[in-house]
C-alpha cells in the first residue's frame, strides 16, 4: 500500500498537522520514536498566537499568564504581556493532541524510528521509509517534524551541539501566576506554574558552561549561581517530581534543507526558534496547520516558500536577542535600556511575532 502522506516526527507540530489533516477528513500516517505520553524538555509556555488552535480543537491549557518578570542579578522588570499567553504540561499536551487526532481518525506508530529514508530519483517514484520493527513504507508525500533527521538518509548530517538544555517539575512551591526569566552568564532559565501545584522550571546553558556536572548535582549549580539568587526562594523547599532532564542543543535557526520533492519541513526541522521568543510552540502548532492546508492544495514547494517569508524576521530578531542576553555586559546594558525606555521592551516582543 501506497501512503499519500506520512508524518515522521510526533512533537507538537507533527500532532498538529494530523489533527488539522483530520479535521478535513483526510487519515494521514505519524511516526513517532519515542512511547507516548513522555516527558520532553520544554518551557511549556504557550504564546498567544497558539492558543486559538488548542481552543478549536478544545485541548485544555492549564493557567493563563498576563505578565512577564524578568530578572537579572539584582534587576526586575515587570512586562505586561499585550496579549495573554498560557502554560501547561507538555506530558499532557502532546497526550491531548494525540489522542483527538486519533479519535479524528488519524493513524499513530509510537516506539518505532525511521532508519533509512530513500527519496524520489529515477528509480522510485515515491518516498521508502525503512522502520526500525523491520516494516517497510511508501509515501507519495512526507511531513518532517523532527530535528534529528541525520541517519535517514545520507545527505543528512549531524547538526553540531551548542547548548545543554534542562527541565524539570516542583512541587511543594508558591503559587506564581506569571513567567519569570532569569539570565546568568552563558544562559537564561524560565519558571512558571503548569498547573495549581507544579511549578516547571526550564532553560539552556552553553555547552561549555556546564562542563562536567552531574545531572543530579544540577539544582544544586543553579542553587550556587550568585547570579541566580533571586531563584533560591523558588528551589530552597521545592520537591522534585522527576529527575532533572538534560539534552544537547544545537545553535537556533532556520535550516538548509534539501531541495527534495513533496515534502514538507515542520516545527525544528524547519527551524528551531530561541526559547527566549516564547514562541517554539506556537510556532510548531501552527507550522503543522500551515502543511496541512498547503498538503491539502498539493503544494509543497510554495508552503516551504511562505513558511520561511513568515518566519525568517522573526528568526533574526529571536536570535539577536537571545545572543545579546546570553553576553553578561550586553545583557546588562541591554537591561537598563528597558528600564528607562519601557516601550523598547513591547518593540522586542513585537519583533518575534507576527
Amino acid at each position: 500500500m501506497i501512503e499519500d502522506c506520512v508524518i515522521i516526527g510526533g512533537g507538537i507540530a507533527g500532532l498538529s498537522a494530523a489533527n488539522q489533516l483530520a479535521d478535513a477528513g483526510f487519515s494521514a500516517l505519524l511516526i513517532e520514536g519515542s512511547p507516548y505520553p513522555a516527558q520532553r524538555i520544554c518551557g511549556e509556555y504557550i504564546s498567544y498566537e497558539g492558543l486559538p488552535i488548542l481552543h478549536r480543537w478544545e485541548i485544555p491549557v492549564s493557567l493563563k499568564i498576563s505578565e512577564a518578570h524578568f530578572i537579572k542579578d539584582q534587576q526586575k522588570i515587570v512586562f505586561s504581556l499585550p496579549q495573554p499567553s498560557g502554560s501547561c504540561s507538555r506530558y499532557r499536551l502532546d497526550w491531548h493532541l494525540l489522542q483527538r487526532a486519533i479519535q479524528k481518525g488519524s493513524r499513530v506508530i509510537t516506539d518505532v524510528q525511521v532508519i533509512q529514508l530513500i527519496v524520489p530519483d529515477e528509480l522510485h517514484k515515491n518516498y521508502h521509509l525503512k522502520l526500525s520493527n523491520g516494516q517497510e513504507i511508501e509515501a507519495k508525500h512526507l511531513m518532517v517534524g523532527t530535528g534529528r533527521l541525520s541517519g535517514m538518509h545520507a545527505q543528512s548530517s549531524p547538526l553540531e551541539p551548542a547548548y545543554i538544555g534542562f527541565k524539570a517539575h516542583f512541587t511543594n512551591v508558591s503559587f506564581i501566576p506569571h513567567l519569570e526569566m532569569y539570565f546568568f552568564q552563558g544562559g537564561y532559565l524560565g519558571i512558571s506554574k503548569v498547573d495549581k501545584t507544579t511549578l516547571n522550571i526550564a532553560g539552556l546553558m552553553r555547552k561549555e558552561s556546564v562542563g562536567a556536572t552531574p545531572i543530579e548535582n544540577f539544582t544544586q549549580l543553579l542553587m550556587e549561581n550568585k547570579d541566580l539568587s533571586a531563584l533560591k526562594p523558588h528551589l530552597s523547599s521545592a520537591v522534585p517530581l522527576f529527575p532533572w532532564m538534560q539534552g544537547q542543543i544545537p545553535e537556533f535557526g532556520i535550516r538548509q534543507l534539501p531541495p527534495w520533492p513533496r515534502i514538507f519541513w515542520i516545527g525544528d526541522a524547519a527551524g528551531s526558534i530561541p526559547p527566549i521568543s516564547g514562541e517554539g510552540l506556537a510556532l510548531a502548532l501552527n507550522s503543522g496547520c500551515m502543511a496541512a492546508d498547503y498538503f491539502l492544495k498539493s503544494n509543497a514547494a510554495e508552503f516551504n516558500q511562505n513558511w520561511n517569508r513568515c518566519y525568517a524576521k522573526r528568526f533574526f530578531w529571536a536570535k539577536w536577542i537571545h545572543h545579546l542576553m546570553l553576553s553578561k555586559r550586553a545583557s546588562r546594558m541591554t537591561f537598563r535600556v528597558f528600564q528607562f525606555f519601557p516601550s523598547f521592551m513591547d518593540k522586542a516582543w513585537r519583533l518575534t511575532r507576527h
